[in-house]
């Protein structure tokens, strides 16, 4: 038996220690060391004796450790390894690592000295700094989620449970219940939502009881704690539950980043609403990304792959969606792994054949987000709310089109409405078809009179070549009386000839009651067979109709307010103009003449002897003479001169521009004309007519209107006293017998 006064004993037992142990005196100097100081440090046993202590810090925390252990001899107390305290030491070769160091005070002769058990503490840093990785990796990944999420231990008493604290919820949980977090973890279910004693807290309590998992639809909640409807699931954990809702009051849709990670996570994020996904890189020798593995996949990614959990996890993410290849989600799955930076696709259209037997298009939501060296992909269907929103766009889009259309059929009208000749409103109705019906061109064609041909009168786009006048039967849209489209399925009106255009829609104009024309919407654009005619007619003629409608209705509009001024101005009988047009002419143009310093005339003409032809041949003869006369009137004279019925047998002309010596021979050529005619009325030929004829000259022989008139009636009424069948030019003597035959 060894003698405990034996050195050697000692020396003995301080090697044993599995330890390195170094012996430190109060000047910090090394005293002793045992032969694993040799192991740990790399120094040969006792070349360390005798050096200080601080050989074995670090170079930067050399100084340091000197200021604690004089703070140390100050106050020696033994300290154990694993206090909490992140050592390093430095090894003979300069290398660095983490130590565990245990502190013994020794007093010896009024001394104190100091032994360091040093152990190497790598094995237990790396296994903690895996540990924290993993609480790490969980907790991104709970935080990440886009539903609340939370874990509750059981409150017991007895075997009662009486209530739930909680243990953890995620940022989603904090902002609904409103309360800091570190307020909120430690206290109880109860105390935060009141409320769930009457529902909720029975059926979290019947979940850890029984391990059955709850869910609700539409929970609603209204107190201070918690407020509005959820949907809600629970399951159990442990001896407690976790828990995730999403708040369906409004259904936002907010993507939420997902971080997951080991089989915590997997019990946690299983029954979530979306499907969820992690993968790690797949990468070939030179660090490039090949592929992705799946590391999990919940229930719902699962379900989306056609797979189930077991069969799709360990597997390559080609492997089982191969399409990920061709359409380039596998390079920005790449991407986010090599830059960081999340990839959010708000809308992501996906055709394939699904797990249900069906090939259909489906949108999604999807957010990948990197997670250590891979990423965590989180998808929700939202093929409803984006075919919805498809369709409401193009119902804008529609309506945009259709108050695009009212406004220029609006303007359109306007136009229209201050048109002043029907020509001009052929013009502008053509241009705004141009508008208002793009990718066409075409043309109106107009019936001037029943039973003529149709004209072009105003074309737009590439309505060329024009084609010639047609008659109206040439027209299946006037033979019809509606619009009628030419094609291949239907018959192609005569009136196209050998025209290329592959469609052409007639769409008759009919104006209160009366065919104006038509309006011809011409398509080069190559229509598939399979599109009926009729199909094509529904979908241009109604606006085609419209514009037709309008601008039939202001053409024929024009027309009537052409014809009422006519017959205010113009003489029926004959088609001339009637006194008070003479008379208003009379005095514009005397203006017009005084200011250009120019000449004008003007012609009174009587038919002599005309109550015997009536007398004779009856009205109706008379009438058929005062109608040739006037023909004679209109082809004497120029289209500038102003030829009236002054009321009777008399005729008033009116020659701007023009003095007494060519006003006299233009008199004497319709005497002449008028004195050579013959008018046969009802097989009898009426002939021998004469006329006399008054002429007066602006400013020879008056200067203003009435006077001017007078002077000429005063020179026909010599002519007739003269013996008729003359000319006779104003002069005093013919104002003489003008006043002579009134009086």
């Amino acid at each position: 038996m060894a003698h405990f006064d034996d050195l050697r004993f000692y020396q003995q037992l301080f090697d044993a220690s599995a330890d390195a142990v170094v012996v430190v005196d109060d000047h910090g100097v090394i005293r002793l060391q045992n032969h694993q100081v040799s192991a740990l440090f790399g120094w040969q046993p006792g070349d360390l004796v005798g050096r200080p202590v601080e050989i074995l810090v670090p170079a930067g925390l050399k100084r340091r450790h000197a200021d604690l252990r004089a703070e140390y001899e100050r106050h020696p107390t033994g300290r154990a390894m694993e206090s909490g305290a992140h050592l390093h030491a430095v090894r003979a070769d300069g290398s660095e690592f983490p130590v565990d160091v245990s502190l013994t005070p020794i007093e010896t002769d009024g001394h104190v000295m100091v032994a360091a058990a040093v152990r190497d503490a790598t094995a237990r840093t790396a296994a903690e700094a895996r540990i924290v990785e993993s609480e790490q990796q969980l907790r991104t990944s709970l935080d990440s989620m886009l539903d609340g999420f939370v874990i509750a231990r059981a409150v017991r008493d007895g075997t009662a449970i009486v209530d739930f604290e909680w243990a953890y919820v995620n940022d989603v949980g904090v902002e609904a219940f409103g309360i800091d977090r570190d307020a909120m973890l430690g206290t109880r279910m109860l105390e935060v939502i009141p409320m769930t004693r009457s529902r909720g807290f029975p059926e979290c309590r019947d979940v850890v009881e029984t391990g059955v998992p709850w869910s609700a639809t539409e929970m609603a909640y209204d107190d201070d704690g918690l407020s509005g409807a959820y949907d809600i699931r629970v399951w159990r954990l442990g001896d407690g539950f976790a828990a995730t809702w999403r708040n369906v009051t409004d259904r936002a849709r907010a993507e939420q980043e997902l971080r997951v990670s080991e089989e915590r996570f997997r019990a946690s994020v299983d029954h979530l609403h979306d499907a969820l996904a992690v993968f790690s890189s797949i990468r070939d020798e030179h660090g490039g990304i090949t592929d992705f593995r799946w590391e999990y996949a919940n229930l719902t990614a699962a379900s989306m792959a056609g797979r189930t959990q077991a069969d799709i996890e360990g597997r390559t993410l080609l492997d089982v969606l191969p399409e990920h290849g061709p359409s380039g989600l596998i390079d920005a799955y790449r991407r986010v792994v090599e830059t960081g930076e999340p990839w959010v696709q708000p809308t992501l259209w996906y055709e394939a054949d699904w797990a249900d037997g069906t090939h259909a298009r489906r949108a999604f939501d999807v957010r990948v987000t990197k997670v250590h060296d891979g990423i965590v992909v989180v998808t929700r269907e939202v093929t409803a709310e984006r075919e919805h929103e498809q369709r409401l766009e193009r119902q804008r889009t529609e309506l945009e089109r259709t108050n695009a259309e009212i406004l220029e059929l609006n303007e359109l009208g306007d136009l229209l409405a201050s048109c002043v000749a029907v020509d001009e409103a052929y013009a502008v109705t053509a241009r705004a078809a141009g508008h208002l019906l793009p990718r066409t061109h075409g043309l109106i064609s107009t019936l001037p009179h029943e039973g003529g041909s149709l004209e072009v009168a105003a074309i737009w786009g590439s309505a060329t070549p024009v084609p010639p006048p047609f008659a109206a039967t040439d027209c299946w849209a006037l033979r019809r009386g509606q619009p009628h489209v030419s094609g291949s399925q239907a018959p192609r009106c005569p009136h196209l000839l050998d025209s290329p255009v592959s469609r052409c829609l007639c769409v008759p104009m009919i104006g209160q009651g009366e065919t104006i024309g038509v309006l011809h919407v011409l398509s080069d654009e190559q229509v598939p067979d399979a599109e009926p005619a009729q199909a094509y007619a529904d979908r241009v003629a109604p606006l085609a109709t419209t514009i037709a409608r309008q601008v039939a209705l202001a053409a024929r509009n024009l027309q009537l307010r052409d014809r009422l001024r006519d017959l205010s101005i113009r003489d029926p009988l004959t088609g001339l103009f009637n006194r008070r047009y003479m008379e208003e002419t009379l005095h514009r143009e005397i203006a017009r003449a005084g200011r250009t310093h120019g000449h004008l005339a003007v012609l009174q003409a009587d038919l002599d002897h005309f109550k015997e032809c009536n007398d004779a041949h009856g009205h109706a003869a008379g009438d058929a003479v005062l109608h040739a006369v006037a023909v004679e009137l209109q082809s004497t004279f120029r289209a500038s001169d102003v030829i009236c019925r002054f009321g009777g047998e008399e005729f008033t002309v009116i020659l701007p521009d023009c003095d007494t010596e060519s006003a006299l021979i233009q008199a004497e050529a319709l005497r002449r004309r008028v004195g050579a005619l013959v008018v046969r009325h009802e097989r009898v030929a009426i002939g021998g007519q004469t006329i006399s004829i008054g002429v007066a000259s602006y400013p020879a022989h008056a200067t203003n209107a009435g006077d001017l008139v007078n002077a000429a009636d005063a020179a026909l009424y010599v002519a007739k006293d003269e013996g008729r069948d003359r000319v006779v030019l104003a002069n005093d003597r013919a104002r003489e017998g003008r006043r002579s035959r009134t009086a």
